[in-house]
């Protein structure tokens, strides 16, 4: 934080300040000094923004944003039920009731796989829902999608606000954010017709771009083709402060580290990824760490929260690898 005099905070407590007792010269002094300490009182008080990424037990993600005035988003749900581990009943959930949130403005599915949109019917039974939140893929189909769609049409059903979002669009999170949607463009994005559209769900999802102050948050979900965006949406939109990995940090690269130059990378994954062998946390950190990145992994440091005031930013984790 910037001082604003060179005197400690010690001294301006302790010192006697002069009361406005009439004389022009004195009240002028007592004026000053009001202003001074309101000023610093809220630079002091600088609203937060926090983004949570979440630690499952199976592969998945979910965020969790606590916006500075006390809205409640979620980037995704997580996985469905696998075995006895439910990431929404047993990690969402629990995580929103200990923040005391009662209700949640908007949930926003990056592309319909089922590690991302998984969990949404259990969040469904357990909150009010403002919003939700996707890019409608009228123009491909696929199993999966079909399972979502009918989530979605029964959340409808019941009342619930649908947005559909593309390129450009921007999404009202919160006064003090600029939220817009970078990525899937209008008619979205289909380079081989030959493809099977299940194939294009991580090539069209959604890429989120927050601004808070002077501080910059890209949310890809699993377009781990952001380094070949520059062209469509412009370089200077991927640069950001805190990158999301794209796809769990399975695809991480250099090319990508230049393409977003961020300070903080955070990885959602598990430790090890077979046939073939990956290991996402690794990976990343080789792509970004030497352009001066702090790259965290949820597996290894649990729950991750980035906190912006607008200017700078705090990074804490559950635990210490």
């Amino acid at each position: 934080m910037q001082r604003i005099s060179n005197e400690s905070e010690t001294d301006v407590t302790c010192r006697r300040q002069p009361r406005c007792d009439g004389s022009s010269a004195n009240c002028w002094i007592w004026i000053r000094l009001s202003l001074w300490l309101v000023l610093c009182g809220g630079l002091l008080a600088q609203p937060v923004f926090k983004v949570t990424v979440l630690d499952f037990k199976t592969h998945g993600l979910s965020l969790v944003l606590q916006t500075p005035s006390g809205k409640t988003w979620l980037l995704d749900t997580g996985l469905d039920q696998k075995g006895e581990y439910y990431a929404a009943r047993d990690t969402i959930v629990p995580f929103l009731k200990a923040a005391g949130v009662k209700a949640i403005d908007g949930v926003l599915i990056s592309h319909p796989h089922s590690d991302h949109f998984g969990g949404l019917v259990h969040i469904l039974d357990n909150f009010p829902v403002g919003q939700l939140v996707d890019a409608g893929y009228a123009e491909i189909g696929g199993s999966e999608l079909e399972t979502y769609r009918k989530i979605r049409e029964q959340y409808v059903a019941g009342g619930g606000e649908s947005v559909i979002v593309r390129q450009g669009a921007k999404i009202t999170i919160d006064p003090v954010l600029d939220a817009e949607v970078i990525w899937p463009p209008e008619g979205l994005y289909r380079p081989d017709p030959e493809k099977k559209d299940s194939a294009l769900y991580n090539s069209n999802s959604i890429v989120l771009r927050v601004r808070h102050g002077a501080n910059v948050f890209l949310f890809p979900g699993d377009n781990h083709g952001i380094a070949k965006l520059p062209a469509s949406v412009g370089a200077d939109k991927l640069r950001c402060d805190v990158l999301i990995a794209p796809h769990h940090g399975l695809n991480s690269t250099p090319a990508m580290a230049t393409a977003t130059r961020p300070k903080i990378v955070v990885v959602a994954s598990l430790k090890e990824y077979l046939n073939p062998t990956i290991h996402p946390f690794e990976l990343t950190s080789d792509a970004f760490t030497p352009g001066g990145a702090e790259v965290y992994a949820t597996w290894a440091h649990g729950d991750i929260t980035i906190m912006s005031d607008g200017r700078t930013l705090k990074t804490t984790t559950a635990r210490k690898p």
